[in-house]
């Protein structure tokens, strides 16, 4: 099952990258090969037309993927010698501009990675300060 399990998340982060437009982009179509090309129009058919900057398209994706996402989202924005000055400041708003996701999602979560309720393993669980905290 856990190989299931990982090329459904796979499948899962590659659809919303497609979705937002962040794989292929269009405004690198000029410069793409053919099949690229081919490639990153396809992908656009089925991406409800997403609009806006590289940086907010990816940033947006990766909220709707979650936790593990906005962070590693928020350690990109950080690092403008890797992604580039306009990527890292358009990726700054998961570092402070998302709000905190309600305390059960987060209690949830440890349950079922743990298999046991919160409250046996912690002496405290504070509601969260903020998305990927």
């Amino acid at each position: 099952m856990g190989v299931l399990a990982d090329y459904y998340r796979l499948l899962r982060a590659g659809t919303a990258l497609a979705r937002h437009d962040v794989i292929l982009p269009g405004e690198y179509h000029s410069r793409l090969p053919a099949p690229a090309k081919i490639a990153g129009k396809t992908l656009r058919l089925f991406g409800g037309g997403a609009k806006g900057h590289p940086g907010v398209r990816l940033a947006t994706a990766l909220e709707k993927l979650g936790p593990a996402y906005i962070k590693f989202g928020q350690i990109l924005s950080t690092r403008p010698d890797v992604v580039g000055d306009e990527l890292a400041v358009q990726l700054r708003v998961l570092q402070d501009k998302l709000p905190p996701f309600e305390t059960e999602t987060a209690k949830a979560s440890v349950r079922e990675a743990l298999g046991m309720p919160v409250r046996d393993v912690f002496s405290a669980f504070s509601d969260s300060v903020a998305a990927a905290s």
